[in-house]
């Protein structure tokens, strides 16, 4: 029977970041005015945001992680092949 993942053995990053890390980029100003602000990259907001413009809203995402961010969980194991 496989050992149960343990906390300290999660990996917060995707592992592809081991081999292509995401670019390091500045933060963009924030328009003056916009018709929507979206709370969050992440496939719903991105999607929210992205049918927004398509409508013709002036749209702002805000997201607390990098661009090209997301946050992916998985665990280590010993026996994983």
């Amino acid at each position: 029977m496989p050992k149960p993942a343990r906390i300290e053995d999660l990996k917060l990053t995707p592992y592809w970041w081991e081999s292509a890390p995401p670019a390091v980029t500045d933060p963009a100003d924030i328009p003056g005015t916009a018709d929507v602000g979206i709370v969050g990259a992440g496939f719903a907001g991105m999607t929210a945001a992205l049918t927004l413009a398509r409508a013709g809203r002036r749209v702002v995402v805000f997201d607390a992680m990098r661009a090209a961010g997301g946050l992916e969980c998985s665990s280590e194991r010993e026996d994983a092949p």
